[in-house]
């Protein structure tokens, strides 16, 4: 399934496949979850919304919006007052968006490193955009291969967005950290079904290593198959050792996110 279920079948080789679409696949998913969730927030209209933290967080969520070719909002905050769910959920996008940006810094780090490993790989337009967006806001270096990407993300289907009735709405506001934790094992799996189908005998991986007992508990929730991959608490060795070094890195933030 790890191929199967690649936006890039063929192009690279499972574990450089991975690493680069485990965390924008997570993005993806992040974001349409704030997207339903600034639904919510226009359902307000021109009432005032109490919120110690939207004002704060107004300019992301309106880059959002631009992202994906939709109307941003100009909400009335009482920021002197909170609205305790609302709060919350405005703190775990703070949170998640954090660590989503940590992952891709850390992955443009990995590229100065082991430029070799990034020669034959195809880097896929939207995260070329991203990345580069990322690095421009904290001032840092831009690998020349994502340099001149498009200047504009391609915009998916959002039929969803046009009909948000009531029981979707009412699935944001009980539903967001469930779903965003739903989002943290997707990520668990694809590396799970990895270690399932790969050749590989043997992984020489700490970060990886250290995730031992939650892959076990992802297995055990989702009834997968036990893998047989040996998984060491040694230094990298090759190739494939330093991919999984490096996904098991955003693997430990994002189970910041489900704690």
């Amino acid at each position: 399934m790890v191929e199967i279920n690649s936006w890039e079948p063929g192009i690279n080789s499972s574990e450089k496949n991975l690493y680069l679409r485990t965390i924008n696949e997570f993005r993806i998913e992040f974001e349409n979850n704030v997207l339903f969730f600034l639904m919510y927030l226009r359902s307000f209209g021109k009432k005032r919304i109490n919120s110690i933290y939207l004002k704060s967080e107004l300019h992301y969520l309106n880059k959002i919006c631009k992202r994906y070719h939709v109307k941003e909002i100009n909400p009335k905050v009482n920021p002197e007052k909170s609205d305790e769910y609302i709060d919350s959920i405005l703190l775990l996008i703070k949170k998640t968006r954090k660590i989503i940006d940590y992952s891709y810094l850390d992955m443009a780090d990995f590229y100065f490193e082991h430029p070799g490993e990034f020669s034959k790989i195809k880097i896929n337009k939207n995260i070329s955009i991203i990345l580069r967006e990322v690095l421009t806001r904290y001032h840092k270096s831009i690998p020349r291969k994502i340099l001149y990407s498009p200047s504009e993300i391609p915009v998916p289907k959002r039929d969803a967005l046009k009909n948000v009735n009531e029981n979707a709405i009412n699935k944001i506001l009980k539903r967001f950290s469930e779903d965003l934790k739903i989002s943290v094992d997707k990520m668990f799996l694809k590396v799970y079904d990895y270690f399932v189908e790969t050749d590989i005998k043997i992984i020489n991986s700490p970060k990886t290593f250290f995730l031992l007992k939650d892959f076990k508990r992802i297995g055990k929730k989702y009834s997968k198959y036990k893998f047989k991959i040996k998984i060491r608490n040694k230094k990298p060795k090759n190739s494939s050792d330093i991919f999984l070094e490096e996904i098991s890195a955003n693997l430990h933030r994002a189970k910041e996110i489900s704690s």
